[in-house]
């Protein structure tokens, strides 16, 4: 706005607006990709502590077979 009253022939849209909508677009895909970085960090380490307690699991159902073969 401030540029259209200094200039008569500015037509609204200019090299700045162009370099601002870039770097904004820019920021928007860097945001973006550590949306994603973020998310699979925590799938990973999901997937990791379902890992753990599958194991977990796993492990104490041994230990009941062994006890109910003791007996």
């Amino acid at each position: 706005m401030e540029r259209a009253a200094l200039s008569p022939d500015y037509d609204g849209y200019d090299e700045e607006d162009e370099e601002d909508d870039e770097e904004e677009k820019e920021e928007e895909e860097e945001k973006e990709e550590e949306e994603e970085e973020e998310e699979e960090e925590y799938e990973g380490q999901t997937s990791a502590l379902e890992s753990s307690w599958t194991r977990e699991e796993e492990e104490e159902e041994e230990e009941e077979e062994e006890e109910k073969k003791e007996k």
